[in-house]
């Protein structure tokens, strides 16, 4: 078999798999737009929001602090955050909040600290 006939072979296949899977392709194409757009409109918000540093460091914050462990106790739910129990899962959410608040205030006085030479 010559080797034009391996390659004319070869962009036939793909010219027929490409043709089998173009609705897929576009599809995946719009999704990739889609995703391109909504980056681009997030970074025209951030860029007109003067509290979008803020934002960014608490979101950045919140997605490496852990999660309340739960456990089970005299067959009730306890959740754990922080070497404190709570009964709901709304206040360890709520005492999770907090702490994510609190390291984002300790980061932004020491930024402080450091740009104004402040002890």
């Amino acid at each position: 078999m010559s080797r034009d006939l391996l390659w004319a072979l070869i962009g036939c296949f793909a010219l027929t798999v490409g043709l089998g899977l173009r609705s897929q392709i576009r599809a995946w194409a719009a999704r990739r737009e889609a995703a391109k757009i909504a980056f681009r409109a997030e970074q025209d918000r951030q860029a007109n929001d003067p509290l979008a540093h803020f934002y960014l460091t608490v979101q950045e914050i919140d997605a490496r602090t852990a999660q309340p462990e739960t456990f089970e106790r005299f067959e009730r739910t306890i959740w754990r955050f922080e070497d404190k129990n709570y009964l709901s899962a709304e206040a360890a959410a709520e005492a999770r909040r907090q702490a994510v608040l609190r390291e984002a205030r300790a980061f932004y006085q020491d930024v402080d600290r450091l740009r104004l030479g402040r002890r």
